[in-house]
């Protein structure tokens, strides 16, 4: 159903702690399995319908800029 990725796409580091928390595997991507809330939730974190959560769409969710994207 979804495809996984091999690397990050948005630097984790600077993500909000929720995030860090969350990402169990330290993959650089929380998914659903990882998500600790309900599926109502997740699904609205996860802007690019993916699967998975990924520092950008924490620090948004957290109203968090973050570092510009290039």
């Amino acid at each position: 159903m979804y495809e996984k990725k091999s690397s990050p796409a948005y630097p984790v580091a600077d993500a909000p702690a929720w995030f860090q928390k969350m990402d169990r595997n330290r993959d650089g991507e929380v998914s659903l399995r990882e998500f600790l809330g309900p599926l109502s939730v997740f699904r609205r974190l996860d802007t690019n319908h993916d699967g998975y959560l990924d520092a950008r769409e924490a620090r948004a969710a957290s109203g968090e800029t973050g570092r510009e994207e290039k």
